[in-house]
């Protein structure tokens, strides 16, 4: 069951690029195989990721799953949450634009994006430190 949306901006529309979304299309195909496979047992549910016969992914099951994904890939444990921490730290490196990802998290302040999601990221603080000199250390003049 769909939980009720916290806000109205909750329904939102999150876009992304290319590669993305071919792996969206290709995961979608493999959806489609496995619903012509199972029949009249696949529950059309709507969501993307589904259990095999369609339905709702049981969130002990993901946890699982999500776990042995990450001792495959030898990283860090990472919860979900922490995934939306991750997206946020790292988008507010590449996309530069905190009021982008307020909108695409879904915040109403972005004060809330700025306190909760973003961790302090070193090379930002590096590169803010390199700009600072930059403007307060006066040219060289040629000798």
């Amino acid at each position: 069951m769909v939980k009720q949306l916290k806000t109205e901006r909750s329904d939102r529309v999150v876009t992304f690029g290319p590669a993305t979304a071919a792996v969206l299309t290709a995961h979608r195909e493999r959806q489609r195989q496995e619903a012509a496979f199972v029949g009249p047992a696949w529950q059309d549910s709507g969501l993307v990721f589904t259990t095999a016969l369609g339905g709702w992914i049981d969130p002990n099951n993901f946890r699982r799953l999500m776990d042995k994904l990450i001792d495959k890939a030898g990283i860090a444990r990472i919860t979900p949450k922490g995934l939306r921490h991750t997206a946020q730290s790292v988008g507010r490196v590449v996309v530069g634009d905190d009021k982008v990802m307020q909108e695409r998290l879904g915040h109403a302040d972005i004060g809330i994006t700025l306190n909760t999601y973003t961790h302090t990221v070193s090379d930002q603080h590096r590169q803010a430190g390199r700009r600072l000199d930059e403007v307060f250390t006066p040219p060289r003049r040629p000798e």
